[in-house]
């Protein structure tokens, strides 16, 4: 079963937000690193970060995980979306919106640009389900890889 586009996590760490950023800035590459050997590839800005796990290849449906930070009571709440990116969201409505459109209104004859228009529809059905596929189990991989890291517990 495919990754849901968009789940929430709560985790709270004993660490200091310090501390934690530090574990995970020494955990990830950076966007453009290539060719680097950490287990994440991703942003970091203030209390505010983004990763992917490293994959050889690519995938556009990959689980992203947006995060934020804060200290509380000595401990770190670390709030997490996991989705797939929005823009890849948004590219698949359009190719779909734009196929279904061309579908709908096309003229009866010829039958070809029907077929073809189907065809084009069933290669998206299929992009999708190829890369949530490929995309299975990062989600978990993602809290996982934080709760050990941080020390920290999910919440909800």
């Amino acid at each position: 079963m495919a990754a849901p586009v968009l789940s929430v996590v709560e985790l709270v760490s004993p660490l200091s937000l310090t501390e934690c950023r530090r574990l995970l800035r020494s955990e990830m590459d950076g966007p453009f690193a290539f060719r680097g050997k950490r287990p994440l590839i991703g942003w970091s800005w203030g209390t505010n970060w983004s990763v992917l796990k490293r994959i050889r290849g690519r995938n556009s449906f990959q689980t992203m995980l947006w995060a934020t930070m804060t200290e509380r009571n000595g401990q770190t709440h670390i709030y997490c979306r996991l989705h797939v990116s929005p823009f890849v969201v948004l590219f698949m409505a359009i190719w779909f919106g734009i196929f279904a459109h061309g579908l709908y209104f096309a003229p009866p004859h010829p039958v070809s640009s029907r077929v073809l228009l189907m065809a084009m529809i069933l290669f998206g059905i299929g992009l999708v389900s190829l890369g949530l596929y490929l995309a299975r189990g990062e989600r978990q991989f993602l809290i996982d890889f934080l709760c050990e890291t941080l020390k920290a517990k999910a919440t909800t």
